[in-house]
């Protein structure tokens, strides 16, 4: 691609790209955050079917119930599990909105006129941090949230 030819042809072009990459940035966010609340109504979801088999097990103990279970309230995996299809979804997400911010990055700068030097290594710094920061991020909202939850349940 000849960047030059392309700048000189127009400059509000590459604005719009940029625009258009940073809208992208913004929707990839948008669905880490669905991401996160799919799977903390999973895990609410668990804890209140783990409270209706507590329920049968404890009226209905003579059927017993507890071998007929996978999970108990105390043995529910975690809320943030890095093997999860869940994660993968997430990683996805934040590598690509990563790769549409530097992407934006860049043609902002040249829709501006900056020079090439920098450029790339902007973008791929860009890159680099939104992965680091998404995925950290992904994870302390599942495990503070879960820490709430065993907070609140230890109170009950």
């Amino acid at each position: 691609m000849n960047w030059d030819s392309l700048a000189n042809n127009s400059s509000s072009t590459l604005l719009i790209i940029s625009i258009l990459f940073f809208l992208l940035t913004y929707l990839g966010f948008l669905t880490l955050l669905q991401l996160v609340r799919l799977r903390v109504a999973w895990y609410e979801s668990a804890k209140a079917m783990n409270h209706i088999k507590d329920y049968y097990c404890k009226n209905y103990a003579d059927l017993n119930f507890h071998d007929a279970f996978l999970w108990s309230k105390d043995t529910i995996p975690d809320m943030y599990k890095p093997d999860s299809v869940g994660y993968y979804l997430a990683v996805q997400v934040v590598v690509l909105s990563s790769a549409t911010l530097a992407a934006g990055i860049v043609f902002f700068a040249r829709s501006r006129g900056l020079p090439d030097s920098g450029l790339i290594l902007g973008g791929l710094t860009g890159f680099i941090s939104l992965t680091i920061i998404f995925l950290y991020r992904y994870r302390q909202i599942l495990v503070d949230k879960q820490e709430e939850e065993k907070k609140k349940s230890t109170k009950n």
